[in-house]
């Protein structure tokens, strides 16, 4: 509403001269035609012939912002003849001075001359819209609507309702809809409406400004955040069909890319294994020039175990990227995670290429062959992390768990040895020392106090409960190394290994049966596990 009044007034804005120069320039024969033009607007044929040349030049004045001396026109003019049209220009004037009383005045008499005279309704009601009276200019809004009805106007009364009665605004921004297809009071009523407790009415408009709108890029992805927050699915990939023929490619990254993004992070969002790979197919073989698509579709990829398609991509995404370290980090841990310790080789592989002095990547690869059960050059990867960063700890305790699989336990314990240089108190390297000590039987003072920090720093870990119990088992304290390991049994990830314990720790102190019980749910769980089946018929 608070464009009213600018509207009125807009025709008068430009074209100005700074002086009243001779009336035969063609600044004043500019400005002379837009008032004669304002004139015919305001119906000349109501202004007697002798006061309209007075009128006139009140208006050329008034354009020229020189509203003091167009006020004196128009008086003159009001003495030849009482017009409304006058008398709401005086009231134009006398608003632009900031003399609100005498524009009132003006406005009301012009109203009892011509009730009808819809210039002066419309700026009374702009007055009351100034100093927050909306409920007193809609009725004169209304009053103005009926006697001349245009979308415009229908659109100011709306905005009115708005900020008063929403459900009327949405009544009249419905009605001006069907009759008029304005698209603004479309976008009007999909701002009203409430998404989450009026979800269909929502939807229903916001499809249909898109329907008359389908090149325009931003009515497009407005509805698909309204389809993403609703879990419309199968919608979603109607839409990308849609836009796909409607929208320029160069704005359709914004689309895949929004909702790449939701299928990795949203997990509310309930594609299924045959809408993600129509998503994906969509693509294929397109996008090559934004990594960005070409990331997310790898991640998309590999969560549906599609882990060829997952490498495709993520290897596109390194031709395109090959600055930023960190995106070729979180596509090899994806894949680690994901247990694709091939793909992930290879990741970290082309990433040790690009970044030869970054020691996370040849610290990962070696995680990689770890898990593939290449040690050795598990070791090789690892060493070469500590060449670049010596003070990389988780290489030093990798160096001492893979030594510790290939049955190399003095190897094992130097590089225990020297993570405990750089973090002491570190329980899993405790954890680990104690345990290759107690496999030799060696130290086993030291290895139960290495034992004990890890136990007191998680002592929740069943593993770390278990290397502490074993180091009192063969410490001969058997009733202290049972309370343990009956600790580390109940503990989450108790494996076969603390059952065997266990079971070996009640049988030295007499309780056979309850030895067979935790030999037994050790061979439950590693039916393969050597010597288990021995001591249980024993």
């Amino acid at each position: 509403m608070k464009h009213l009044f600018l509207i009125l007034i807009f025709p008068f804005l430009f074209a100005c001269s700074s002086t009243k120069n001779s009336k035969t320039s063609k600044e004043y024969d500019e400005s002379l035609q837009v008032a004669i033009d304002y004139l015919d607007r305001l119906n000349a044929s109501e202004i007697a012939e002798d006061a309209q040349s007075y009128f006139i030049d009140g208006t050329v004045l008034q354009q020229k912002g020189k509203h003091a001396d167009a006020i004196i026109d128009f008086k003159q003019a009001l003495e030849i003849d009482s017009s409304a049209a006058i008398l709401y220009s005086m009231s134009r004037s006398y608003l632009q001075l900031g003399r609100t009383k005498l524009a009132i005045n003006s406005l009301v008499n012009s109203l009892k001359i011509n009730e009808d005279f819809v210039p002066s309704i419309e700026l009374i009601a702009s007055i009351y819209v100034s100093v927050g009276d909306d409920n007193n200019a809609i009725p004169l809004l209304k009053r103005a609507l009926d006697l001349d009805p245009t979308v415009m106007r229908t659109l100011d009364l709306g905005e009115l309702y708005e900020r008063v009665d929403p459900e009327k605004a949405l009544s009249l921004y419905e009605e001006l809809y069907q009759k008029y297809n304005s698209f603004e009071a479309l976008r009007r009523m999909a701002n009203l409406y409430d998404p989450e407790s009026q979800t269909e009415d929502y939807l229903r408009v916001i499809e249909e400004y898109y329907l008359n709108n389908k090149s325009n890029s931003s009515a497009g992805l407005s509805l698909l955040e309204v389809y993403l927050e609703n879990n419309k699915t199968d919608k979603i990939l109607s839409l990308l069909d849609s836009v796909d023929k409607s929208i320029p490619s160069s704005e359709l990254n914004d689309f895949y890319g929004r909702i790449g993004y939701e299928m990795i992070y949203d997990t509310t969002l309930d594609f299924s294994y045959e809408q993600t790979l129509q998503y994906l197919n969509k693509i294929d073989n397109r996008f090559y020039f934004d990594w960005r698509i070409q990331y997310q579709s790898g991640f998309i990829a590999g969560n549906i175990e599609e882990f060829e398609l997952s490498s495709k991509y993520f290897n596109n995404t390194l031709k395109l990227l090959d600055t930023i370290p960190d995106i070729p980090l979180q596509m090899g841990l994806f894949f680690l995670n994901k247990q694709q310790n091939e793909f992930s080789e290879e990741i970290f592989g082309q990433a040790i290429e690009l970044f030869p002095e970054d020691p996370r990547f040849y610290f990962f690869k070696g995680i990689a062959k770890f898990n593939l059960e290449k040690f050795n050059e598990a070791i090789v990867s690892f060493k070469s992390t500590i060449e670049i960063d010596k003070n990389f700890n988780d290489a030093f305790v990798q160096l001492g768990i893979t030594y510790d699989q290939l049955g190399d336990f003095d190897k094992a314990i130097y590089y225990y040895e020297k993570s405990l240089e750089l973090e002491p108190d570190d329980p899993l390297t405790n954890n680990n020392l104690a345990y290759s000590l107690s496999l030799q039987k060696r130290d086993l003072e030291e290895a139960l106090e290495m034992s004990k920090k890890a136990v007191e720093a998680q002592p929740n870990n069943s593993a770390y409960l278990d290397t502490y119990g074993w180091i009192l088992y063969l410490k001969g304290e058997y009733d202290q190394a049972v309370e343990y390991l009956e600790k580390a049994v109940i503990s989450p990830g108790a494996s076969a290994e603390v059952y065997e314990h266990l079971g070996d720790a009640y049988q030295k102190i007499g309780k056979k049966n309850k030895a067979k019980e935790a030999w037994k749910k050790a061979l439950k769980l590693e039916p393969n596990r050597e010597g288990l089946i021995e001591k249980i018929t024993n």
